[in-house]
This record gives C-alpha cells, sequence and structure tokens, in this order.
C-alpha cells in the first residue's frame, strides 16, 4: 500500500470546537453546522449566523480559512470539507477543524482521503462510543492511519478525483438553479400574489393571456388573511389523503431490491436526496408502494430546530417502484382535487406553511408530526387552471432538473469507484489507461 501518516503529523493544527452554543442572530458572521457539510462539500443555502462579539470568541484557537478541513464529531460523525476562498466563518458545535501542512499533504487529497470507504471505516469503529450519541473522538481522529503517496501523487489523484467532482457540482448547481425557478414562481403567484398586487395598482403583470384572466384586480378577506377575490379558503385534509409508511426492522434492512425512501431521503429544507436511498426486503403492505410523482413528508426530527419535520419532496423517477418508511408521511390529492403534487411540493416548503405544518410537531427528544399537521391548516385554493399551469411548468422544470441530477449521480458512481483504489494506491499512473 505504501506509507502511512498519523492525520495529527499531516496537519499544522488539529482545532476543537468550542464546546458551547453560539448566540444565533439573523445576520452577521457565518456559523458553520453539521448540517451544512454533506457530500465533501459545503452547502451554505441555509446558513447560521452570529454576532461579532460571538465570532471573535469562537475564532480565539484558530479562525477557519481557505485550504481547511472541517470534520464532523457527530449527527451526522465523519462528514468532512473544504473551507472555500473568502468565507469569513467560525466553527459551530461537534466539528473540527484540520489545518493540513501543505508541506505533507495537498489539502484536497487529505479531503478525498477522509472520505475513502477504509478511512470512513476507521471513524465508524467509533460509532457508539458517546452516552446518547456516537461521537469521534479527538484522540481516534488525530491517530487516523492516512495513505501518503509522494506529493506529486497526491496532486495527481487529487486533479483526478477534483474534474470529477466538479461536473457533480455543476450539474448539481443547474439542478438547483432550475428549481429555485419553480420556487420563485410558487411565491410570486400563490404567496405574495403579485400579479395581482400588481393589477390593484395599476400596473401590467406581464402575463400572457390566459394566465393573466386567471388574476383578478382585487382582494377579499377570509380566515387565512387576504386572498385573491374568488379563491377559497379550506382545510387541507379535505384535498388529500395522508398516508403513513411501513414500520420496519433491521432483518429485512440492506437485503433485496425494493428501494426503501426513509427520513435521510429528504434534505433539510425539502427536496429528494438520493444519497439516503434504503433497500429492504421485509414484509409490507400495498398502501406502503410508491410510485414516481408521490410527495413524501418528514414526520420525525431528532431535537426541535424544525430543520427536517413537514418538509416534502417528491419520488423521483429513476425509482419507478418502491416503499416509505413510517418515518414519512405520504400525501396524495385526492380524487376530483384540483391540487397536484407539484403544487404540494411547493406548498408545504414554503416558509408560511412549513411554519405552520411543523408548529404541529410534539415530543421530548424526539419531535414528531401527527397527521392533523398535514390536514387541518388552511390553504388559499387558486382556480384549476392557475394550479394546472404551475404544475407544467414544474413538470418541465423537474424533469430538466433530475436528467441534470442523473448525469451527477453517474459521475458520483464513477468517482465513489475511483476514490478507493486512488487513495490505497492501487492505480499506478493514468486510472484511464
Amino acid at each position: 500500500m505504501g506509507s502511512e501518516s498519523r492525520l495529527v503529523d499531516l496537519c499544522e493544527e488539529v482545532v476543537d470546537c468550542a464546546h458551547s452554543t453560539p448566540r444565533w442572530t439573523d445576520f452577521g458572521a457565518t456559523v458553520l453546522r453539521s448540517h451544512n457539510i454533506r457530500d465533501g462539500r459545503l452547502d451554505l443555502s441555509n446558513r447560521s449566523f452570529t454576532d461579532e462579539a460571538h465570532f471573535r470568541d469562537r475564532i480565539r484557537r484558530a479562525q477557519p480559512r481557505e485550504g481547511d478541513l472541517v470534520i464532523t464529531r457527530e449527527a451526522p460523525m465523519g462528514e468532512v470539507a473544504m473551507i472555500p476562498a473568502g468565507l469569513r466563518c467560525c466553527l459551530g458545535q461537534r466539528m473540527v477543524l484540520l489545518r493540513p501542512d501543505v508541506t505533507k499533504v495537498d489539502p484536497r487529497y487529505l479531503l478525498y482521503a477522509l472520505q475513502s470507504p477504509q478511512l470512513q471505516h476507521e471513524i465508524g469503529l467509533n460509532d457508539g462510543t458517546g452516552s446518547t450519541v456516537s461521537n469521534l473522538r479527538i484522540p481516534l481522529l488525530e491517530n487516523l492511519p492516512i495513505p501518503t503517496p509522494p506529493l506529486s501523487e497526491q496532486r495527481r489523484i487529487a486533479s483526478t478525483l477534483g474534474a470529477l467532482d466538479d461536473k457533480i457540482e455543476l450539474n448539481r448547481r443547474m439542478s438547483q438553479t432550475l428549481e429555485s425557478m419553480a420556487c420563485a414562481l410558487f411565491k410570486s403567484w400563490f404567496v405574495e400574489f403579485d400579479p395581482v398586487r400588481a393589477k390593484a395598482e395599476g400596473r401590467d403583470p406581464e402575463l400572457p393571456e390566459p394566465l393573466d384572466g386567471l388574476f383578478p384586480s382585487v382582494f377579499s378577506e377570509s380566515p387565512a388573511g387576504r386572498i385573491p377575490s374568488g379563491w377559497r379558503v379550506e382545510a387541507l385534509g379535505t384535498q388529500v389523503t395522508v398516508e403513513r409508511g411501513v414500520s420496519y426492522g433491521g432483518a429485512g434492512l440492506g437485503a433485496g431490491e425494493m428501494p426503501m425512501h426513509n427520513l435521510n431521503s429528504i434534505y433539510e429544507g425539502g427536496g429528494y436526496k438520493d444519497a439516503g436511498i434504503k433497500f429492504y426486503a421485509g414484509e409490507h403492505r400495498p398502501q406502503h408502494v410508491t410510485q414516481p410523482g408521490d410527495l413524501i413528508v418528514a414526520n420525525t426530527e431528532q431535537g426541535h430546530h424544525r430543520l427536517l419535520i413537514g418538509y416534502a419532496a417528491i419520488v423521483p423517477n429513476r425509482y419507478p417502484t418502491g416503499l416509505f418508511s413510517h418515518h414519512l408521511y405520504r400525501v396524495r390529492p385526492d380524487h376530483g382535487s384540483p391540487l397536484t403534487s407539484e403544487f404540494l411540493l411547493w406548498l408545504l416548503n414554503s416558509d408560511v406553511m412549513h411554519e405552520t405544518v411543523s408548529g404541529y410537531a410534539n415530543g421530548t427528544t424526539v419531535n414528531m408530526l401527527p397527521a392533523a399537521g398535514l390536514q387541518r391548516p388552511m390553504i388559499c385554493m387558486p382556480p384549476e387552471p392557475l394550479i394546472q399551469a404551475f404544475t407544467a411548468f414544474c413538470r418541465h422544470v423537474m424533469t430538466r432538473s433530475e436528467t441534470a441530477l442523473d448525469g451527477g449521480i453517474a459521475n458520483v458512481a464513477l468517482r465513489d469507484q475511483l476514490l478507493p483504489s486512488l487513495i490505497s494506491g492501487r492505480y499506478v499512473g493514468d486510472p484511464d489507461a
């Protein structure tokens, strides 16, 4: 395999986070949290902030800088990412800063090494060592055995894997941009009622016919507040059926070929996450079988931050059949309802509706969302032709987004195939040769 080095010997510093909760603010200095670190990169779409005084207190030992690595100690354990240029940030709880010694190790190579199966296995040996949750202890982290080829070889490996990661990131951003368009349109039409406001103020909403005619020029009072005149308000439960998924046991988990969508299949903030898919061969009922286009909603969350509970995702076309676990609800429009899965997706993931739905959650350590949280909220029902127009736009956007993601998934598979061989030294020279 070649030479190995302890992680601590490849770093200028290994700095544990401050063991205190930051003072949270609506703006200010960025605080990195565990949910910001996924799949080897930082995701800052859902940022947290603290004030300047607390920021300075949290960087007393070290301030993260470009090229540093951050690794999570628990929930989840062993996720790692690199600090990019221009990011002014500090660490939240349950993470460690690694400052690579560039005379010994290429930072991007170290990033990939820590994601390799053999290193993730070493990290996983710490599973269950905490009193209530798994915790990556600093001594184990510092003593991780890192394969250490010459720097020139490290850079070649990092370049090979980095080229694939760049393609993965491009596809991810393309998908994210497309889906943000649908989110913006939903907010404009069905939350802010921008076309109605424009007409009420004598401005042109700049919509083609027949869309323009579907928006009135005045508002009316309703139990849900001011809504476009002629639209109506109903309880969501009068339009949809809410079902809980299959309660599964460990015996059937990881076996068979039936995909099972679960709590880890939904991103915090909503949207489908392929990395979370599980496979199950246990008993289930016909009502637990999913099909593409089904809407799934998280009904469970550890703690009370409401980062996941109540958020929704749509089952992609790449899963023609599957199951959904008891940590999810499936929400289907009733026969004859004008609602669609696409409309419900953006409705439930909107800030206003998520605040309402997640407010029904309760529990001590584990937060649980009762079905009533998806049945009792009042919603504003637009005309059916407008829902259909929005749905058609969403389906076009989501088809293009899924195509981009499929390309990303193929590159992820190739990267994950190459990564262990490159890190272990089994490839000599060009792995494509």
